[in-house]
């Protein structure tokens, strides 16, 4: 929003800040190390003075100081903001400075600064729209993007459930945790009882258990098995006895043997088998063929017609006519008959057919009628057989036949016909039918009751063989019985599914579909699919979503919000350019400016500062809104009155004791607080150490800090950390004293730690006489040598860091020793940072690449470490540590001779002395020895980067997900194959951590900072991931490929950069350097000049020349001839830009939009520093980190100068190039890496 504006780029936790501040509130802002204090005070200032509210900033340290002016002055306010931190102050350059800032004239506010402001909230609420809609909890209480994590974390759980679409509809939360809850029981009890599938419950529809039904159980097995044993020893008997098998003894077929049985026992049968076997074998087989022939016969005919002759003679007459059948009298005579019995017409070849089975029946007829006696039953007194009689007669044996075939396998009739006749005389058959029958009935008895003591559906088994069935199950039962308890359980608990209408889950479990251990996971896979699949389609935002127009928001958020901050500066200092007076001005302040007036030009003789400033209240206060004192100064030039200021700003406040705090805080409305309880108070050294016990409420504490949190005052609180480049390097410190707050970046190196130990086993602490440990000295020095040699090492800036002012002294000697002896004093200390060597007590503020520890204290001469180590035993002692460790910015080496194991705390309580054991042992192993709370790791719970990392797995890129120690993850993390030490891509996802994140923090700041730690860093959305995941997976193994170097081969990156040089055509001449200096071919060499212009712009004024007098011939040429061809170009009306410290010409603003660099058929003409643009290097090197991600500048050089056919680059080239990178990264094309590595932005 307008009313808080950042000049400077800040985080949320700054913005909260800043905002607070702006809305006039009185505040605490705890500010730990490397979370950028003095920006979000520069920030604070900024809106302040936007406000046109007076602020006071107030620092005990001069540095400090200077490092909030310095980013005042940064962005146009510095004129506004008067430092006086000094007690001797150059009254002159007061003078002079505000002089200076009276006289500034007002710009006119850019008309952009509103609308920038409207379409930076527009599209800031784009950019929110997908993130809230992903993340904004639904019906079933939980998110599209928990869904998406559910879904994924059970997606190889079989997919078998049948689930109706109304089961989805009326799902809401309360059921939801119902069905699982109820999942997870029938889960547990099915476990209990050995699983589901072919139970040896299954059919066992019992629910409620006690140990009555226990023994009924247990009973009703056993008698079902005793009597399933007789059944099947009077079948045994049964079977041998008729010479006959069963196969699977079916309820069915039980019921069929019973009713053969009572067929047999009937009686009904005797007049059937009281004759000879072989007579029983011609009746049977001749009227099992009749029963055909006739049935054949009678579908067409009505009546059995008459033949005159023997049946053999009409086949005779068959054979010899054929066809001709009409020939023969007997047959034509048969025809005629049958014609007139037929039911329907026949056709001629079927009338020879049935002539043919008139025969064989009449055949069959009489060989029953010759050959058995039985034929009497159904004959008359003539011999004639009447067919119904012999149906009547025969159904029985039917019967018999048809019940027989219905229970044995691979009936033979023949042979159960010979038993029959063979044991109807002797009654054989008698006691083995009837015990069967009896045993039959027992099983029957014993199985009904069975099933109704387990209440089994009889459904289940009806084509089971039930004897086997019924002796397995009752075993079984016998033999699990301690497990019904469990199976009555699974079956409560299956009814109340099935009552809930989730029949298909214990469907499902019984059949084998899905079992015990996986049917939660199945039901939640089907359950949140369909949530994901829904809720996307029915979502406005989600439903619409595309990744490249959301890119493309992103883009213009970051170009806005840049351009927006460079408008915030503008129209800050432009509204405070309009409060100062003008000669129009009247009234009391016109008097003041006289009186400033008068001053000046007094230099303000005879007259303090105090007097100067309460001379001129109301001008002072608009020529300095902002003024940057020290505690004495403000008592010194400050009168003694309160609301001089709306605000003022204490920094390092832990540092600055509340009596000298109390004077400008008297002078303000308001306050912001800003230290870290954490580090180091105000030093007591020289202090008396009284304090009046009888008024210690009224005594301060250690600092208006400490002070100010004793009154509860609220707080606020820095939580990004900036300083460390290495995540190790803070990981101490955050988890130790912060609580694991600040959010820190892991690097690519993560996987190694930059916090290491360099053991000195021979080290001593001279304990009782010079308190220095010198073999650990020795060790360091050589360390910083070492450094300071090596061309590499040498551009990291050096920090030594001791426990004493002992070691410290010790050190310095040996150092400064070393580095006369090794030549190395101006690589130590001529440089942007210098190198220091320091003590805890005075290392706070301190800051550098390498920090270097020297512990000193360790085992003395006897091996035995005494537990005093000075400072760190003192009350606060925790402080001076962390101050210590939380000072570099890459690396962290311990020199100690001791290990974290030789200190034993059960000897004391000091807090410093516990830090420095843990703070041991972390350099010793790394992260893996920090605790991390139990609330830490309930929250860390893994987002969407797992599954892209299973994802990439399969491609054969290692990684890891959730890459980092604090709140702050990286989702997942791909390992370098080449160094395994490293990470080679960051790949941020919209999970959590986005989602908690603002708009610029999560699309801009988090990004950039990744890239600025050496990150190559791509982004993957969540619903392209899920809606299709092989497709977002292989955009970033293609990625992967470029920069692990294995992209296709051939593929050109570089093409949609790349174009011809167009040359102008101009006619060549020969050497006319006097044609150029006379002046009277002003007109033809202009017309050479606005030639080249428009054909090669743009182009650098020093090319055109070159270009220009080429074309004439001339190749080198001297003073005259560029004065005069200089001349000349300035008169082309072209225009012009200086970038890179070079003139760049152009005759329309059209080609300042090209997006491409310029290459030279054959061998190349441009060579030089001069002949190239800015531009096209830019979009050269956009090119080569669209395929490389990222390089280093050395690495970018080489590949420019190849691309454009360079071999040999100049050293003027090789700067033009790196100044053309650093333009390119203050234009916010690219990202310029703490260790020199170039990405694009």
């Amino acid at each position: 929003p307008s009313e808080v504006l950042t000049p400077l780029m800040a985080d949320c936790s700054q913005f909260e800040a800043i905002a607070e501040a702006a809305a006039g509130a009185t505040f605490v802002l705890h500010g730990p190390p490397g979370t950028g204090k003095s920006q979000t005070i520069t920030n604070i200032i900024a809106n302040c003075l936007n406000q046109g509210k007076r602020v006071l900033f107030v620092a005990e340290k001069q540095a400090a100081l200077s490092v909030v002016k310095k980013r005042l002055d940064s962005i146009g306010l510095g004129d506004f903001c008067l430092e006086l931190h000094s007690a001797k102050l150059d009254k002159a350059a007061l003078l002079r400075g505000l002089e200076n800032t009276l006289a500034l004239a007002a710009e006119q506010d850019d008309p952009d600064f509103e609308s920038k402001n409207e379409q930076i909230g527009e599209v800031r609420k784009t950019l929110n729209e997908p993130i809230m809609a992903l993340h904004k909890k639904r019906r079933l209480g939980v998110s599209v993007y928990e869904g998406i994590l559910i879904y994924l974390k059970n997606k190889n759980a079989p997919d078998v459930l049948d689930i109706e679409s109304t089961f989805y509809d009326s799902l809401t939360k309360e059921r939801l945790d119902t069905y699982e809850n109820l999942l997870i029981e029938v889960s547990a009890a099915a476990k209990q009882c050995g699983g589901v599938h072919r139970s040896p419950f299954e059919n066992v529809n019992l629910t409620e258990y006690d140990p009555d039904l226990r023994n009924q159980v247990y009973y009703s097995s056993e008698v079902l098995i005793a009597e399933i044993k007789h059944v099947k020893n009077y079948l045994s008997l049964f079977l041998d006895f008729y010479r006959q098998r069963v196969s699977a003894f079916t309820e069915k077929k039980m019921q069929t043997l019973l009713q053969l049985i009572d067929l047999l026992r009937s009686g009904a049968l005797d007049k059937y088998f009281h004759c000879d076997e072989n007579e029983f074998y011609v009746f049977f087989n001749a009227n099992r063929r009749l029963d055909r022939l006739l049935g054949n016969y009678f579908k067409n005919f009505k009546t059995l017609i008459d033949i005159d002759c023997d049946p053999a003679v009409i086949e005779q007459e068959l054979d010899n006519w054929g066809e001709n059948y009409k020939s023969s009298k007997v047959l034509s005579t048969l025809v005629k008959r049958l014609r007139k019995s037929a039911a329907v017409k026949l056709a001629p070849s079927e009338e020879t057919k049935y002539i043919g089975i008139v025969a064989q029946i009449y055949e069959d007829l009489k060989l029953v009628r010759d050959n058995t006696s039985l034929v009497q039953n159904f004959s008359d007194r003539g011999g004639k057989i009447s067919f119904k009689r012999r149906d009547e007669f025969m159904e029985a044996l039917k019967q018999m036949h048809a019940l027989a075939e219905g229970v044995f396998m691979d009936y033979n009739a023949d042979s159960f016909n010979s038993v029959c006749v063979k044991s109807a005389s002797g009654g054989y058959a008698a006691p083995i039918l009837d015990g069967l029958k009896q045993s039959l009935q027992s099983f029957r008895t014993a199985k009904d009751n069975f099933c109704d003591v387990i209440r089994a559906d009889t459904e289940h088994y009806s084509d089971e063989d039930v004897l086997d069935y019924f002796n397995v199950k009752a075993g079984a039962l016998i033999d699990n019985i301690d497990m019904l308890a469990a199976w009555c359980l699974f079956k409560k608990i299956s009814a109340q599914l099935d009552s809930e209408g989730l029949s298909f889950v214990t469907d499902s479990l019984e059949s084998g579909a899905v079992t015990s251990e996986n049917i939660l996971e199945s039901f939640r896979k089907n359950v949140y699919r369909n949530f994901v699949e829904t809720n996307i389609g029915a979502d406005p935002v989600l439903s619409k979503f595309s990744a490249a127009v959301l890119e493309e928001k992103i883009e213009q958020f970051r170009v806005l919000d840049e351009q927006f901050a460079k408008l915030s500066k503008a129209h800050i200092r432009n509204k405070l350019i309009s409060n100062l007076p003008t000669t129009s001005t009247e009234g009391g302040l016109s008097l003041e400016v006289l009186a400033f007036q008068r001053i000046v030009k007094s230099n303000m003789r005879g007259m303090t500062v105090k007097e100067f400033i309460a001379e001129i209240p109301e001008l002072f206060a608009r020529l300095a809104p902002c003024v940057l004192m020290s505690p004495i100064t403000v008592a010194q030039y400050l009168k003694a009155e309160p609301d001089l200021f709306d605000l003022v700003v204490f920094d390092e406040a832990s540092q600055l004791p509340t009596s000298e705090a109390i004077g400008a805080l008297a002078r303000a409305k308001n306050a912001v607080v800003v230290g870290d309880p954490k580090q180091l108070p105000p030093t007591s050294f020289f202090s008396s150490g009284y304090v009046d016990e009888e008024n210690l409420d009224t005594e301060d504490l250690e600092s208006i800090l400490d002070d100010c949190l004793a009154l509860s005052m609220p707080e606020k609180h820095l939580n990004w950390h900036y300083r460390s480049k290495h995540e190790s390097l803070i990981a101490f410190s955050n988890i130790m004293y912060y609580g694991g707050k600040l959010c820190t970046f892991p690097s690519p190196d993560a996987l190694e730690s930059k916090v290491r130990l360099a053991l000195v086993p021979d080290g001593i602490y001279d304990r009782g006489f010079t308190k220095r440990n010198k073999a650990e000295a020795e060790a360091l020095v050589e360390e910083v040598v070492r450094r300071l040699k090596d061309p590499k090492l040498s551009r990291s800036s050096i920090g030594v860091v001791t426990f004493s002012t002992a070691q410290q002294d010790y050190i310095e000697r040996r150092l400064s020793d070393a580095l006369v002896r090794n030549k190395l004093e101006d690589a130590a200390y001529e440089r942007e940072e210098p190198l220091f060597i320091k003590n805890l007590e005075n290392v706070q503020g301190d800051e550098r690449d390498v920090i270097l520890f020297s512990v000193c204290y360790g085992p003395d001469r006897s091996g035995r470490v005494a537990l005093n180590f000075g400072p760190l035993n003192q009350t606060g002692g925790w402080r001076r540590l962390n101050v210590a460790v939380s000072r570099a910015r890459e690396e962290m080496v311990v020199f100690s001779s001791m290990t974290s194991a030789m200190i034993n705390l059960a000897k004391t309580n000091s807090k410093g002395v516990a830090g420095l054991k843990a703070f041991l042992e972390f350099a010793e192993k790394g992260k893996t020895s920090l605790a991390i709370s139990s609330d830490e790791l309930k929250s860390a719970q893994s987002g969407i980067g797992k599954y892209v990392a299973q994802e990439l797995k399969t491609y054969g890129y290692e990684c890891r997900y959730d890459v980092g120690v604090s709140d702050f993850k990286i989702d997942c993390a791909v390992v370098d194959p080449k160094n395994k030490k490293r990470f080679i891509l960051a790949i941020i996802c919209d999970g959590t951590t986005a989602f908690h994140s603002s708009a610029k923090d999560r699309n801009i700041l988090q990004i950039q900072t990744l890239k600025m730690n050496n990150w190559n860093v791509v982004r993957l959305f969540t619903i392209n991931f899920i809606n299709n995941p092989k497709r977002e997976i292989k955009k970033i193994k293609e990625i992967l490929d470029r920069l692990t170097g294995t992209e296709k081969i051939g593929r050109d990156y570089l093409s949609k950069y790349k174009k011809n040089y167009r040359f102008a055509k101009l006619e060549q001449t020969q050497n006319m350097s006097q044609y150029v200096t006379c002046g009277e071919n002003d007109g033809e060499i202009l017309a050479r000049l606005k030639a080249i212009s428009a054909a090669e712009e743009p182009i650098s004024d020093k090319f055109l020349m070159k270009r220009c007098l080429s074309s004439l011939g001339i190749q080198k040429y001297g003073q005259k001839v560029e004065e005069r061809i200089t001349n000349l170009i300035k008169s082309c009306g072209l225009k012009g830009e200086v970038l890179c410290g070079k003139t760049y010409l152009r005759k329309t603003d059209k080609c300042l939009d090209y997006d491409f660099y310029r290459v030279e058929q054959g061998d190349p003409i441009r060579k030089s520093e001069d002949d190239f643009t800015p531009y096209e290097i830019i979009a050269l090197i956009k090119g080569l980190l669209e395929n490389k991600v990222s390089l280093y500048a050395d690495e970018l050089t080489a590949l420019v100068c190849a691309e454009l056919k360079i071999t040999r680059p100049s050293d003027k080239l090789t700067e033009f190039i790196g100044e053309c990178v650093n333009l390119g990264v203050e234009r916010s094309v690219f990202v310029r890496s703490i260790s020199d590595r170039i990405s694009l932005y």
